[in-house]
């Protein structure tokens, strides 16, 4: 008989991993808090990182209080409910996009406590346009994650000015 044409077939996918859309910066306490935990622990926290990085951003508390107060997060640690972390969004002063922050993580609530007056302390130095940007989530895609959003930095103010009052958020 006839040679057969092979039948034509899609090609075969292999899912891609998932790739990072948010950059992650480290600050130095929060590397060497994770360095001294155990290995489970360490990979979880950093597991909660990667999630963090693909958009898996949970919603800053609702309007009220100082916006300084409201930019700085604590989360649970998924699997280890003992850890917390410290972080939040920052605007890259070159290109404008919002990045993500982990400041400082423990398993200890008065240390997260002072963490987090830590946090409010430098986050508190910006301005009001400033955070409100940080603050700001949008790009959701349908899987339910968070894109980065890209600001023009030119022309705003960044810093609070001194004798500027903190404004509170109604």
């Amino acid at each position: 008989g006839k040679p057969q044409k092979p039948s034509a077939q899609r090609p075969i996918r292999q899912p891609a991993a998932a790739q990072p859309l948010w950059d992650l910066e480290l600050v130095d306490k929060f590397v060497k808090a994770a360095d001294s935990l155990d290995e489970v622990s360490r990979k979880r926290v950093y597991n909660f990182g990667n999630r963090l990085m693909l958009g898996n951003l949970p919603l800053p508390s609702p309007p009220g209080g100082h916006l300084w107060e409201r930019a700085a997060m604590v989360s649970k640690v998924p699997g280890d409910d003992q850890i917390s972390i410290v972080w939040w969004v920052d605007l890259d002063s070159e290109s404008g996009k919002q990045c993500l922050v982990a400041y400082g993580l423990s398993a200890d609530e008065a240390e997260v406590d002072s963490l987090l007056k830590q946090a409010h302390a430098h986050l508190r130095i910006f301005s009001d346009e400033y955070l409100v940007r940080a603050l700001e989530r949008s790009g959701r895609l349908p899987c339910g994650r968070y894109l980065p959003m890209v600001f023009n930095l030119s022309g705003l103010e960044l810093r609070r000015r001194r004798g500027q009052g903190a404004e509170r958020e109604e």
